[in-house]
């Protein structure tokens, strides 16, 4: 039951799939840009998967719900950032390598505006405990956005 064999174009082969294979695929709904994707997605079975801040250290969990909640005031909840970005230890992460290669990368993407990135991302450092006070956002020498530590 539900076994499925087809024969190869090119070999002529069988190849036999078994009953009990599953195929997942993930899609990040906020890359969905055309009406093809979006009727392409009718035909499975969506499961929503957003951030596990449980899943977190305890380190930076306030600052990216504080940094999800502007988020999601401003373009909903299919482009929050999840978990994953921050599941390492507190020692072994690089906080503001995160942030400047991987967050403010995709800010500038989702808003298009850097002031606007830059207002976001430095309200949500300096309202979290964890940074508050710590880092800065700034627009470096090659006119890009960068956050930096500022005190210690």
């Amino acid at each position: 039951e539900n076994e499925m064999a087809v024969r190869l174009a090119y070999s002529g082969d069988m190849l036999v799939l078994p009953p009990n294979l599953y195929i997942v695929g993930t899609i990040h709904l906020a890359d969905i840009h055309y009406p093809i994707d979006s009727q392409f997605l009718q035909h499975f079975e969506m499961i929503p998967a957003y951030p596990r801040y449980d899943l977190l250290n305890a380190t930076y969990t306030d600052f990216l719900r504080n940094l999800n909640k502007k988020i999601i005031a401003y373009k909903g909840i299919d482009y929050t950032f999840g978990h994953s970005y921050f599941m390492q230890s507190a020692d072994s992460l690089d906080f503001i390598r995160v942030l400047n290669r991987q967050i403010i990368p995709i800010l500038s993407v989702y808003f298009q505006d850097m002031d606007f990135v830059r207002e976001i991302l430095q309200e949500a450092l300096d309202t979290a405990e964890s940074t508050k006070n710590i880092f800065g956002v700034i627009e470096n020498e090659n006119l890009y956005l960068e956050v930096i530590r500022v005190s210690w």
